[in-house]
C-alpha cells in the first residue's frame, strides 16, 4: 500500500510542478507550451487516481477512457472532468502538430470556452 500512496505522491508532484510550469508559460505568451503542461497536470492527477487502484497504462487514451468509465460514468466526477481532459488532450495534441501558429479563443455553443484552436 505504501508503494501505490508513494507513486501517486509522485503523479501528484509532477502535476504540481506541470501546472507551476503552465502558469509561468502562459505569462511569457508560450501558449504552446502553457497547453502541453496544463494537459500534463491534468493527465498525471488522473494517473495519481488510477496508482490508487493499483492500475496504470503505457497509453494516454486508456488512461483517460479509464479515467471517464470508473470516475465519470460512475458521478465521483462530473462530465465537465471529461471534457477538460478531453479537450486539454486534443489542444496539446494539435498544438504539437501544428507547432507554434496562431491561436485564438474559440466560441462554443454554450458560450465562450478557454479551449485554444489553430486559426
Amino acid at each position: 500500500m505504501d508503494q501505490i500512496v508513494d507513486l501517486a505522491d509522485q503523479y501528484i508532484g509532477l502535476a504540481e510542478r506541470c501546472l507551476a510550469s503552465a502558469r509561468l508559460m502562459l505569462e511569457d505568451g508560450d501558449l504552446r507550451g502553457s497547453v502541453n503542461r496544463s494537459y500534463y497536470c491534468v493527465f498525471n492527477c488522473a494517473q495519481a487516481l488510477l496508482a490508487h487502484e493499483g492500475v496504470g497504462y503505457s497509453k494516454h487514451k486508456a488512461v483517460i477512457s479509464h479515467f471517464r468509465k470508473n470516475y465519470v460514468h460512475t458521478g465521483i466526477f462530473g462530465a465537465r472532468f471529461s471534457k477538460i481532459i478531453g479537450d486539454l488532450f486534443d489542444d496539446r495534441n494539435i498544438s504539437n502538430m501544428k507547432g507554434n501558429a496562431l491561436w485564438r479563443r474559440k466560441k462554443s455553443k454554450a458560450g465562450t470556452s478557454d479551449r485554444c484552436t489553430k486559426r
